[in-house]
Formats: structure tokens, sequence, C-alpha cells
């Protein structure tokens, strides 16, 4: 069994505290207090894959969240779920950052619409002075009480015990609202994974008409659709915000593309590469379009953009030779430039060129070595971040097996 154990670890004013930990009969790996520092990173190192190894043989994976200033935050400045694995599944690691992610977007979500974390929180803690005797924190009285008395307690017991179930998934609802199905098995290989859609999770949408032209029968979900998407924000990360499974989610978007009124592209990141598109200079009117663009208020030159984009660069790069106070603006025109065709995103396939000594874990992944998969598709069907990829590749490269090429899509 991958899973041994689950935990919610919380930053207040008072300080850091273990707020939940199971299964709850056993000690947890590290004592509290330890344990509720060593998960609570400063805010740089949080809202990314986090990796501790704790014991011989277990590692805890998980996604630190640093809550926003404002109303939403309340003495809540950071919280940390987290899951103790196998060490042998480290090379699946991915999966189980994935799912820690969603499940403290869900959480985070939460929060921020209805201040569920802290309030749940604040009675947990409340429950372990009430009930728990000293130094008795696994007192079966004080677990009895927290399933009796708190919603949190009882769904992450959910998602404990489903986890570790026979299917691996758990489909739950936090705070009874925010749907949430997940699991942390094996990744299916292409092969196996029937699609409804050829859109991808980690996709969006980038609207490209005015909400006005939709056809009347548009249904009520798809127009909330419409109003919250955001070429930041993936389908992953709509369906909480939407509040609508992801196969359903990603059924709208395809009638959005059929009508026309939206395309599909990358959530924009750091990574992702854009350049100039070769349709850019054909039957465009850039007085009309450099009049279009002032309009938008931005504080970037249209002609400075297009020959900033002339040649394939990764967006971060483009954020790091901008003044940080700019960075919002700058990928704001990145989205009016990607609406109106102007730039087109690069995309990265690899192809085998030679035999290659292959690892086990390479082996797995020569179907794509084809050239017919994009490197973030690849990431998603292995559950595998772009580093633990690169790191796969780098024999092949190395030995002239591998070759990465690029073009626009």
């Amino acid at each position: 069994m991958e899973l041994t154990g689950l935990g919610l670890v919380s930053h207040v004013k008072s300080g850091n505290k273990l707020a939940i930990s199971l299964p709850f009969n056993e000690p947890p790996l590290l004592e509290p207090d330890l344990l509720a520092n060593l998960l609570s990173p400063l805010p740089p190192l949080t809202g990314a894959p986090f990796e501790l190894d704790v014991a011989p043989g277990r590692t805890i994976v998980s996604c630190p969240v640093s809550m926003p200033k404002g109303p939403a935050r309340g003495e809540l400045s950071s919280f940390n779920l987290y899951f103790v694995v196998a060490s042998n599944a480290a090379r699946r690691s991915g999966n189980w950052h994935a799912t820690a992610t969603r499940v403290a977007s869900a959480l985070r979500h939460e929060q921020e619409e209805r201040g569920y974390l802290e309030q749940q929180l604040a009675l947990l803690a409340a429950l372990r002075e009430d009930v728990a005797p000293a130094n008795t924190a696994t007192a079966p009285a004080l677990w009895v009480a927290m399933q009796a008395r708190s919603l949190l307690a009882r769904e992450l017991q959910q998602l404990y015990a489903g986890l570790r179930g026979a299917g691996g998934w758990v489909d739950l609802r936090i705070n009874g609202w925010s749907r949430l199905c997940v699991g942390a098995a094996a990744p299916v290989r292409m092969r196996e994974q029937p699609q409804r859609s050829k859109l991808r999770p980690y996709q969006t949408l980038l609207v490209t008409r005015d909400l006005s032209e939709l056809p009347t029968i548009a249904s009520a979900s798809l127009l909330r659709l419409l109003e919250l998407c955001n070429p930041l924000k993936s389908f992953q990360d709509l369906t909480l915000l939407v509040e609508l499974p992801l196969d359903e989610l990603l059924r709208l978007a395809d009638h959005c593309v059929s009508w026309g009124i939206a395309r599909v592209v990358d959530t924009l990141t750091r990574n992702n590469v854009y350049k100039l598109s070769s349709t850019a200079n054909r039957d465009v009117d850039f007085a009309q379009l450099d009049e279009e663009f002032a309009q938008t208020g931005s504080r970037f030159e249209l002609c400075h953009l297009l020959a900033a984009f002339s040649a394939p660069k990764a967006l971060g790069k483009h954020l790091d030779a901008v003044e940080k106070k700019l960075h919002r603006g700058f990928i704001d025109a990145v989205i009016w430039l990607l609406g109106r065709e102007l730039i087109s995103q690069v995309m990265t396939h690899i192809y085998q060129v030679a035999d290659m000594n292959q690892s086990d874990d390479a082996r797995l992944l020569s179907p794509f070595f084809k050239g017919e998969h994009a490197f973030s598709e690849i990431m998603w069907l292995q559950q595998l971040r772009r580093q633990e990829l690169l790191e796969l590749l780098s024999p092949g490269r190395g030995e002239g097996s591998l070759v990465l090429t690029s073009h626009a899509e």
C-alpha cells in the first residue's frame, strides 16, 4: 500500500499547528510540533510540489498553500495538506503531488468563499483542549468527538480511506459544496485511457468573441464557464470555480469551440514558449490593431511586443526582462496577442532517431518518441513534472538517439 498517512498543518498567529494526522490511532512519524514546523515553508516555497523524507521508506508529499492577504485570510496565513507515501512510490510522486494540489485547491476555495477552513481548524483546536487529556492527543474519545462535530475531520477520513481503497479513488464534496474526484493510482497508459474529449485538463479556454453572440440555447453552466474562464486557470482549476465535474466542463468547452466563441490553449505558464505567428504579416491592418491595443490601456507598445516575440522564447524569460510591477500587464498583453492569433505557442516533440540503451522508465515512454505528442501532453499522460521528464530523456539525448524538435501549433 503506497499511502500510509495523511495530515493537515496550519499556520496561524499562534504558530504552526498539526491539526489532524491519520490514521488517528497511530502517532505521527515525527513529534507534532517538529512536523508542523517542517511542513510550514516560507511563502516563496508555497504553491509548488513539496517532498520530505521523514523515515526509512516513508516520504511526505504535499503542496503547501499561502493565503493571500484580505478578509478571506483571517488568522490563517498558510496550510499544508500532506500525504505520507512509501518511498518506492517516488517514481510516481507526480500523482500524489497532483492529488495534494487538487485537495489543497478545494480547501483554499472554500476558505476564500466561506471561511470554512479557519472555522474547522478552530473547532478541532477547541476539541483538543476540551476532550483530550494531557499528552494523549490520540485518545479515542478525541477522535470520536472530531468525527461527530467536525465536517473537515469526516472529509479527510473519507479521503484517506478512499485513496487507500481497492480503486484508489474517492469522490466527495468539501464543505458539502466543492466536488472533488481524485485518485493517485499508477498513471494510466495512453492506449488504456478512454477519452470523451480531445481536450486535456491542463488546457483552458481563450474567449475570442463577444458573449452576446452566444446561441440563445446556451445553458447557465456554459455562461458561467465563459464568465469565469481565464487563460491562467486550467480546466482542472475551473472545475472548482464552475462547480462542475471535469467531464461535463470539457463537454461545454467543446461546444464553445464548435460555436467559434473560444479557442483551446495551454494554460499560461512560465515554461510556455511563444513566437510571432506565421500569419501575423498577412492581411493584417496594423494601424487598426495598434488603435485597438491602445484602448486596452496597456503600458506596452504593440510594435515592441511583436518585436519581442519575433524569436521563440519562454514566457518566463520575457517576464524576467520586465519590472515585477508590470508582470500582470505583460501577461494581459500576451493574452490579447493570443486572442488575435498574432503569436502562437511553440510545442516540443520527441523523436527517436536511433536505437538507445533504455532504462525501464524510458522504455515506458518509448511510445511517445514518434513526434506525435507534445511535451505537455506526455507530462500529463505520465503524471511527470517537467524536470522529471527531462531527466528521463537526458541519457537518450546525450547519446544522440533522441531528438527534441519545436514548432508552432
